[in-house]
């Protein structure tokens, strides 16, 4: 999977999006996530379904490809 540019080459190529995501920061690759509690903590997100994909309405993913993914519901921003 893409990470590198998720909006644009998931997001809006694909139509899906992971909501919920339980970590701090932007969805990346599960091996850049930190240490072992962060990449348990994502595949409990993920195992009970609190962080999951959703399939977008075309008016959703056919907008362009933003650079802000700060907006992207679902992301957590950590202080």
């Amino acid at each position: 999977m893409n990470y590198t540019d998720y909006e644009c080459k998931i997001v809006k190529h694909h139509g899906v999006k992971l909501v919920n995501w339980p970590l701090c920061g932007l969805v990346c690759n599960p091996s850049k996530v930190g240490g072992r509690n962060e990449v348990e903590n994502l595949w409990e997100a993920l195992d009970k379904g609190t962080c999951h994909w959703v399939i977008l309405s075309d008016n959703h993913h056919k907008h362009g490809c933003s650079s802000t993914v700060s907006a992207t519901p679902g992301v957590n921003q950590c202080m």
